[in-house]
């Protein structure tokens, strides 16, 4: 999920989206750790890209850094069910505020029932 999130940003110079990700976390699995090293190694895959094609300035322009890439990627920490209900009702409002955001994704979606069922938080109606 965090690689989606990450080449969500890809410049459209290298065929990506050039757009922004929403990672709405309800398990607390979602890494800044992870995040900058997947940012960073794709970064330095698309300076190489760049490199191949000296004759296209676009490319060469376009080559985020690794904080360019982080920069697009936006968490939200959805620990209640909810907190993950407020967050899927700022959906719209998120959008609006970021209108480049290309990828929305939730991890997990489930997690809340799970944990429910294992004597967690209580499973709603």
């Amino acid at each position: 999920m965090l690689q989606l999130a990450v080449d969500a940003a890809i410049p459209a110079a290298f065929g990506g989206a050039g757009g922004d990700a929403l990672i709405i976390d309800t398990e607390g699995s979602v890494l800044p750790e992870r995040g900058a090293a997947l940012a960073a190694a794709l970064a330095a895959h698309l300076a190489r890209l760049a490199a191949r094609d000296p004759g296209n300035a676009k490319k060469a322009a376009a080559v985020p850094s690794q904080g360019d890439l982080l920069a697009r990627v936006r968490v939200l920490r959805a620990s209640t069910p909810t907190a993950l209900d407020a967050a899927l009702a700022s959906l719209p409002a998120l959008c609006d505020r970021y209108p480049t955001t290309k990828l929305v994704a939730i991890d997990s979606i489930a997690f809340h029932a799970r944990a429910a069922g294992r004597g967690g938080a209580p499973a709603r109606a």
